[in-house]
């Protein structure tokens, strides 16, 4: 499979969802769809910073992270802030084993990083505006840091190229699956509560 295929399904996805079935009275709708765009068009387009290239994407990531998270009170911050940090390292330890014994990635190098980031994601976060932005935050954090060991080596190495666009995405894309089944899940609970409620006030 090449490189950003996942990204680009999924993003063209979430985005067609974002502006034709999300209500158009949903205050996130126009941000959403715009962020999406904005990611497929600057996903292959990059800037050299300090011999170290660098998409576009990185930037439109960082900001949307930081808008997301601004306004939120200094514990709820500091909070995400570490939540994030931890996603960081796991994102470096990953990629740093896969580079010195890649014989323990087993599977899928995609589905392994995106299934790490997604479980300590649903660990350290309950919200899903907060448990995408530790994602992205501590994922691209992450490969600023592989980019800079690796560039003490002289290897060169793309910051948040495709492959990593589709690891993210991937990881994205579980975290909503998994709130919106837990949401169904907690509705029918609910419903069938609320049924057996009513059952038993005409009995």
């Amino acid at each position: 499979m090449m490189d950003g295929t996942i990204f680009y399904w999924l993003a063209w996805l979430a985005w067609i969802g974002t502006t034709f079935i999300m209500r158009k009275s949903h205050p996130e709708r126009l941000k959403l769809s715009a962020v999406l765009l904005l990611l497929v068009i600057l996903s292959d387009k990059a800037v050299s910073i300090y011999g170290t290239e660098i998409t576009l994407s990185a930037i439109v990531i960082a900001l949307t992270v930081m808008a997301v998270t601004f306004g939120t009170g200094f514990l709820q911050l500091l909070k995400i802030t570490i939540s994030a940090f931890v996603v960081m390292l796991g994102y470096v330890s990953f990629l740093l084993i896969e580079l010195y014994d890649p014989v323990w990635v087993l599977f899928d190098r995609v589905w392994m990083l995106a299934g790490c980031g997604f479980y300590l994601s649903v660990l350290l976060e309950k919200g899903l505006k907060e448990r995408l932005a530790i994602i992205f935050a501590g994922f691209l954090t992450g490969d600023f840091l592989y980019a800079f060991i690796l560039g003490n080596y002289s290897f060169p190495y793309k910051v948040s190229s495709l492959a990593f666009l589709d690891v993210a995405a991937l990881a994205a894309g579980m975290v909503v699956t998994w709130v919106g089944f837990s949401n169904i899940a907690l509705a029918v609970g609910q419903q069938i509560l609320h049924g057996k409620g009513d059952k038993g006030l005409h009995e």
